[in-house]
């Protein structure tokens, strides 16, 4: 997480609207986050620290808020690290299946 660290910053600096910096989290943290965590088992801690750094440096860190249901409860779903870690899981094992039709046929019943 100490690669994020001056990201948090930045976000945390901008003079842009909530629902924009929403947009960003995606696109600028979880995709540098959570690189490669597609593919081997993940911690919820790490998932909760990323919302609880995310909500301080949206400053929507107040007394009482929850940064999970915040981000689940968010117009833009992909900006709740879980649920973008979910969607690239998916996608992930979408592709192998696509790629080799023997891990396909392991899963059908």
């Amino acid at each position: 997480e100490d690669k994020l660290l001056d990201k948090w910053d930045r976000l945390k600096r901008s003079p842009g609207p909530l629902y924009q910096k929403h947009m960003v989290l995606p696109m600028a943290f979880w995709f540098s986050a959570l690189y490669g965590a597609a593919s081997c088992p993940l911690a919820d801690t790490y998932l909760h620290q990323l919302r609880q750094a995310a909500n301080k440096a949206l400053r929507c860190k107040h007394a009482g808020t929850n940064a999970l249901l915040r981000f689940s409860l968010s117009d833009k779903m992909d900006a709740d690290p879980g649920f973008f870690h979910l969607v690239s899981v998916i996608q992930t094992f979408r592709k192998v299946c696509g790629r080799s039709p023997r891990v396909l046929d392991c899963w059908r019943l």
